[in-house]
């Protein structure tokens, strides 16, 4: 489900009211708190009235257990509901629902005909959920070129994984030809969104027989990684070095000139393709 600030609509007064209580309990970290209680009062009252909005965030609301027991199946009574109004974050949770059999039973197809809908008017995680299908032929048939151009939809609005899966397609000529420049302009957008598998994909891009990225910058850039916020990413960013520094051991900076020490840090933060490399460069036999 998504979170309940996702909701970009204009909003009627007692459901912007809901959302300000909803903050206060967040801030306090309090979810059953007279602020939540109040919330949910707000929101029941204007969903019985037919209000999309509040009937979809009484979905989420229950969906997420905010302020009461989680209740998948009330969650996709509102969410249906709240789609029947043609709201879109309710159809995009709804084709979750379907996608992940929350609440409802799997129905793949389902998720799909509603992902592709939302798509083609424009919503960016559902372009991305319809490219993520194509491109795994998940509930429709596999098509590449389909996936990639979903993904090029999204990823031109800023979705993380949605440049990482358009990244991937040019990287490896899936759905088209191979433009490596291209996938790696749009694989390091996606890292600095936030994407840990674009952290991966760079790596592979690296090894490319087109590949111009000097190895020298490669290392530089990937040092910065380690100082991401994004624990993933700078534990992948970790793990990356120490396979690089394997290849090229002089262009290590001197205080990390020990490949072993990457892959033992990225082992600590539960990388375990790090956990075996170190394991291998201590002599422990498999």
């Amino acid at each position: 489900m998504a979170h309940l600030y996702s909701d970009s609509r204009v909003l009627p007064d007692s459901v912007r009211r809901a959302l300000t209580f909803f903050y206060r309990s967040r801030f306090t970290r309090n979810y059953s708190s007279r602020y939540v209680r109040r919330a949910l009062a707000l929101l029941q009252e204007a969903a019985e009235r037919g209000n999309g909005s509040a009937m979809s965030f009484l979905g989420v609301a229950y969906g997420e257990a905010w302020g009461l027991p989680q209740d998948l199946e009330k969650a996709v009574y509102w969410l249906r509901r709240a789609a029947d109004t043609g709201h879109q974050l309710a159809r995009y949770n709804l084709a979750v629902a379907y996608d992940n059999g929350l609440g409802v039973a799997r129905n793949r197809v389902q998720a799909w005909l509603l992902f592709r809908r939302l798509a083609t008017e424009g919503y960016r995680d559902a372009q991305f959920g319809a490219a993520h299908m194509l491109f795994y032929g998940e509930g429709v048939m596999q098509n590449y070129p389909q996936a990639r151009y979903w993904a090029r939809q999204a990823a031109r609005q800023g979705h993380p994984e949605a440049m990482q899966l358009l990244g991937t397609c040019l990287l490896r000529g899936l759905g088209g030809p191979t433009r490596l420049p291209a996938a790696q302009r749009w694989l390091k957008r996606a890292v600095a969104a936030g994407s840990c598998l674009a952290v991966k994909r760079l790596a592979e891009s690296w090894q490319h027989s087109a590949n111009t990225v000097q190895p020298e910058d490669i290392i530089r850039y990937l040092e910065k990684l380690i100082e991401a916020r994004s624990k993933a990413i700078a534990t992948q960013a970790l793990y990356t070095l120490g396979c690089f520094g394997q290849q090229y051991p002089h262009l290590l900076p001197a205080r990390r000139s020990n490949v072993r020490e990457y892959f033992r840090w990225a082992a600590r933060f539960k990388h375990l393709e790090a956990a075996l490399k170190f394991a291998q460069l201590q002599g422990e036999k498999f």
